[in-house]
């Protein structure tokens, strides 16, 4: 009967350690690597990637970022107009300028440098161009409402209790001590003689004049092209469409060695892009299955078994402490 039980609890110690840890120090699959990767790219945000737009009407003075919502509008996600405000000024500005002064004596003379205030004709060309931007229906499926965030992983074995302080007794009552003041028996107190004072009148404010402001004089060459953009409503809002998905696809190059009797591994991952979107290929200049390598390191913990080393982007270069 001992015997009988014996080997009972020896099948089931050994049940019990290949369910909590059926991996081996000794190797590490490319499954096993693969998908601890892309758990990670997930949870850090970094399996998605988004192109930020401005959609409504506002001033779009640059070209280049004009031609991307042009190419946006022939991939039929937004619907785009623009218009276009041009007109020159002159007006007398106050600049400052500098000159040259001799100064010095008969016997040593020399030039210096200060500087005047003077007022000078200034000509300024105003160009504006003005884009009204909406997003169409096959836009508005890429839109999404906010950015994913990084996730933060909650170590289950330090989950913390919820502590209700108000439950306790010395919380329910008032436990501050009150005790009367003593003053010093071997000084005499101060005698103190009220004096009623009438309140001073307050001195009249001068009332103060506002500084004139110098007003600029400002000509105008079609001047309605001015009067026409400053009568604009212009108020605009980003937003983010989806522009492409990246995952670890293949792990190579694998290597399991030992540090301090710690089992280690590294491997490169080759990570491709899919599910490119238009956006993608117009913001980012990508296209599905555009491929980079990334190095990772695993540790192999008895309970865990390999477990991904830190954050991805902590570990673009791995350690130099393993001995060839």
């Amino acid at each position: 009967m001992k015997k009988s039980s014996l080997l009972l609890m020896s099948m089931f110690v050994a049940a019990l350690t290949f369910v909590g840890c059926s991996q081996s120090p000794d190797s590490i699959s490319e499954s096993t690597i693969l998908k601890q990767f892309n758990k990670q790219l997930a949870m850090e945000a970094e399996a998605e990637e988004f192109c930020p737009i401005q959609i409504g009407t506002y001033d779009c003075p640059s070209d280049s970022y004009r031609l991307k919502l042009r190419q946006l509008e022939a991939a039929k996600l937004i619907t785009y107009d623009v218009e276009r405000y041009a007109w020159w000024e002159r007006s007398f500005k106050n600049v400052r300028e500098s000159y040259r002064v001799l100064r010095g004596n008969y016997w040593y003379s020399y030039y210096d440098t200060e500087y005047r205030t003077v007022k000078k004709t200034s000509y300024d060309f105003e160009d504006h161009y003005v884009v009204t931007v909406a997003l169409t229906s096959k836009g508005e499926k890429l839109a999404v409402a906010d950015l994913p965030s990084p996730a933060i992983e909650e170590d289950p074995d330090l989950v913390q209790p919820e502590i209700d302080p108000s439950k306790y007794a010395w919380n329910k009552v008032d436990l501050t001590e009150e005790w009367p003041y003593i003053p010093n028996p071997f000084l005499e107190p101060e005698q103190t003689e009220e004096v009623k004072t009438e309140p001073a009148e307050e001195p009249k404010k001068e009332e103060e004049k506002p500084a004139k402001k110098e007003e600029t004089k400002v000509d105008r060459i079609d001047s309605l092209q001015y009067e026409k953009y400053m009568q604009l409503d212009q108020s605009a809002e980003n937003v983010y469409l989806k522009a492409l998905e990246t995952e670890g696809i293949k792990a190579r190059n694998i290597q399991i060695y030992e540090v301090d009797g710690i089992r280690k591994a590294r491997a490169e991952v080759i990570v491709a892009t899919k599910n490119t979107t238009d956006a993608g290929r117009i913001f980012l200049e990508v296209e599905d299955d555009i491929r980079h390598i990334v190095p990772v390191e695993f540790e192999f913990y008895q309970d865990k078994g390999w477990v991904l080393k830190s954050d991805l982007e902590d570990i673009d270069d791995l350690d130099d402490e393993y001995d060839e």
